[in-house]
């Protein structure tokens, strides 16, 4: 029977960490290009499901490829279920007064479940008995680091402290970091207690 006995939680939480990042500098080489571009609506949020979909997409999946010979279709699936998701609240926007700050957490929500469900369905399934669970975690896990990073950054920003403004700066960047690492924690829990099909 498959199982994740050996599964490296200080190393899968490392790739999510790593995907987190190069989520935030696609996020931002992708609004530098839109800018300089003119390509399209300047109030997208969008890149943000792109850029983070893809990048923890990618670095999970190249965990999950070298210990457990996942496909490439986990990628895919994260990345089509965030970008989806994220695209579909922006046409929304265009109709309905959508605030970014209420409705990212829900898009965060969504997209996960969407991805999860796909990377459940069509991968863990085949090997796992208790693969349904994913979509959940993987949803829980997405809206609690959302709501966590912008409350922190939030309320930096409202130097609450009365910080030094190098100070405040620190923490912001530390703040917007802090996403893939708890990402890691939080999910590699799951994949602990995963077991194979007999």
């Amino acid at each position: 029977m498959e199982n994740f006995n050996n599964f490296n939680y200080s190393r899968w939480t490392l790739f999510n960490a790593i995907g987190w990042l190069i989520g935030i500098v696609l996020i931002f080489g992708i609004a530098i290009i839109g800018e300089i571009s003119g390509i399209g609506p300047k109030d997208s949020q969008c890149i943000i499901g792109i850029g983070i979909g893809a990048g923890v997409g990618l670095m999970q999946w190249q965990f999950l490829k070298v210990y457990f010979s996942f496909p490439s279709a986990w990628f895919w699936f994260s990345f089509l279920g965030f970008s989806t998701v994220y695209i579909l609240f922006d046409i929304l926007s265009v109709f309905l007064p959508l605030k970014p700050e209420t409705s990212l957490p829900f898009a965060s929500l969504i997209g996960a479940a969407f991805s999860g469900y796909l990377q459940s369905h069509y991968i863990l399934q085949k090997r796992f008995s208790n693969s349904w669970a994913w979509i959940f975690v993987n949803a829980g896990v997405w809206l609690f680091v959302h709501l966590l990073t912008s409350v922190l950054y939030l309320f930096n920003s409202s130097n609450f402290f009365n910080q030094r403004k190098t100070f405040q700066l620190v923490l912001a960047f530390v703040y917007l970091l802090i996403g893939g690492p708890i990402i890691g924690l939080l999910s590699g829990k799951y994949f602990k207690n995963l077991k194979g099909k007999e």
